[in-house]
């Protein structure tokens, strides 16, 4: 409550406000939310993001000559999902025996770090998890490539990312990358509408049965679903089109 009281008062003394989401905005400006100084700018990748040919960091090489089903990337914990994935492989490694996931991130608590490498060890997942610590962003598109779909299987009882728009989903699209994610109003009008990959309830089998429908997919119909992830990237959700009203907001203020 201190930090919105803040927030609050520092925003009240700037030119305009640049926010992610309308969310925040709401908050600062509670009475006047849409004033004309205020902006929201989500935060999209720039386009072709991924288009560079960088050099493969020599940890890389190994990892970059396999090809993955499944890829996850960022923060490694138990509302971002970690731990469902696991189960799911688990839940799928018998019917695709070659089930190959990669895990890019980082842990922050060392006890769920623990439970991590234990579970790979107890349920016999170390042919099927690959983990790989954290990159710098600029090189994930090299794995991003390597992969097929991207996983976001986020709490949604965490408000923050129940509502928020997270970058690695539209990095995922941009790689061409369809996208397994959660159930919600905001991802039903991102994934679902635009049938651009499957959402479910956050239930392990839930998620490993439409995992699995789409592992089962014919190359055409991937093929297909991925192109329309690099459309949607190319022609919506990228920085690019956020520039109009950003010189916009600066039009405005100067």
């Amino acid at each position: 409550h201190f930090y919105l009281i803040l927030q609050r008062f520092l925003a009240s003394r700037t030119h305009a406000v640049i926010a992610v989401n309308q969310d925040i905005l709401n908050q600062l400006f509670p009475r006047n939310s849409k004033a004309k100084n205020l902006l929201v700018m989500p935060n999209y990748p720039v386009k072709h993001v991924w288009d560079s040919d960088p050099v493969i960091p020599a940890g890389l090489k190994q990892l970059c000559t396999m090809r993955f089903d499944l890829i996850y990337t960022g923060g490694l914990t138990r509302d971002r999902g970690i731990f469902k994935i696991l189960k799911c492989a688990t839940l799928l490694k018998n019917d695709f025996p070659h089930l190959k996931i990669l895990i890019i991130g980082k842990f922050h608590d060392p006890a769920i770090e623990e439970e991590f490498n234990d579970s790979i060890s107890t349920f016999n997942l170390n042919a099927v998890i690959y983990y790989q610590e954290w990159i710098p962003p600029e090189k994930i598109g090299i794995l991003l490539k390597c992969s097929r779909f991207g996983l976001w299987i986020f709490n949604p009882k965490n408000k923050r990312m129940r509502l928020a728009t997270p970058l690695k989903v539209l990095e995922y699209m941009a790689a061409g990358l369809p996208v397994i994610s959660i159930k919600t109003p905001l991802m039903k009008s991102l994934i679902e509408y635009n049938e651009l990959g499957k959402l479910c309830p956050y239930q392990s089998r839930s998620i490993a049965a439409n995992i699995a429908k789409l592992l089962k997919l014919p190359q055409s119909e991937y093929d297909a679903m991925s192109q329309r992830c690099l459309d949607i990237s190319e022609s919506r959700f990228n920085w690019e089109s956020l520039e109009p009203k950003f010189f916009e907001l600066i039009q405005r203020i100067t």
